[in-house]
């Protein structure tokens, strides 16, 4: 099994450089603005797992001209907009691997991530005499109580309301333990351990083999990346991978989830939210926040 495990991560670490234009880029996260005026507030959004930016690129503009402020969508360490990687995570991912995950792996380090740039937002936001909101989401798309994709009720932004329970990115937000109003759409990873569904889900995820399998997994989708985009949309909507998904979406997921990285970072960061998320997030909460639970 150890010779199995170091051949096919010598092959599949080999995968990416033969189609990677940027290989070794400064940050192993993409942060997407977007602006619709300058008398509303600062908004950061932080998405959840898989968390690319671009896939919050229509809500996140809806969001600004709703509020007449400025937008900024934090990726996730680990996930990028295409198939680079940064040299670092080369590293983090073999820590990962031997069970000791660091860098984008991490669920104390994607937290410190999110409070480093709040703390930035934040100072921009004070230095033009605005008010700071934070946002945090669980999955690829946003939804409102209703289940329209890419809604939000921006009265709650501005009574600084929470309109959902947390989501992993706003957990993520609430556990940065900065002072400043959270918004959280839909319910973040919790162990439902009643599910045999899920009883199943985390027994394969949090398995010993789930490097191995993380890795299959992505060497797959570094192959299948070579392959042009109108058949590669077809092959994944074929697998039911898009299910569900308008257009745009779909070709978010088929730019962005045909890369190493990513699906890496997306199933190393399950596996580590599966273990270290045992419970409804119960605190501390930011001051003013208010919660209103909407299953």
């Amino acid at each position: 099994m150890a010779l199995y495990y170091i051949a096919a991560f010598t092959a599949v670490r080999a995968l990416p450089s033969a189609f990677d234009r940027a290989r070794s880029a400064k940050k192993d996260f993409d942060v997407l603005r977007r602006t619709g005026g300058s008398d509303g507030p600062r908004v950061l959004f932080v998405g959840g797992n898989p968390g690319v930016a671009r896939f919050y690129a229509a809500a996140a503009q809806e969001l600004a001209d709703a509020t007449r402020g400025d937008v900024a969508v934090l990726g996730l360490r680990g996930f990028v907009d295409g198939r680079r990687v940064s040299r670092g995570w080369w590293g983090d991912a073999t820590r990962w691997a031997l069970n000791r995950p660091r860098g984008p792996f991490s669920v104390d380090e994607q937290i410190a991530h999110v409070a480093t740039q709040i703390d930035g937002e934040s100072a921009l936001a004070e230095s033009q005499g605005r008010r700071l909101v934070v946002v945090g989401h669980s999955a690829g798309r946003c939804r409102n109580s209703r289940g329209t994709d890419r809604r939000f009720d921006t009265r709650a932004i501005d009574a600084t309301l929470v309109d959902f329970t947390t989501g992993i990115g706003g957990y993520f937000a609430l556990k940065a333990q900065r002072d400043a109003p959270v918004i959280c759409v839909t319910p973040y990873l919790e162990n439902r351990e009643a599910d045999p569904a899920f009883r199943k889900l985390r027994r394969l995820v949090t398995s010993p083999l789930a490097p191995v399998l993380a890795f299959s997994l992505a060497s797959f989708s570094t192959l299948l990346g070579i392959v042009p985009r109108v058949a590669r949309r077809r092959l994944l909507r074929a697998a039911g991978a898009t299910a569900g998904m308008d257009r745009v979406h779909e070709d978010v997921t088929v730019e962005t989830m045909c890369g190493f990285g990513n699906v890496v970072t997306m199933l190393g960061l399950a596996r580590d939210e599966m273990l270290a998320l045992a419970k409804p997030f119960d605190g501390p909460y930011p001051s003013g926040l208010v919660l209103f639970d909407d299953p």
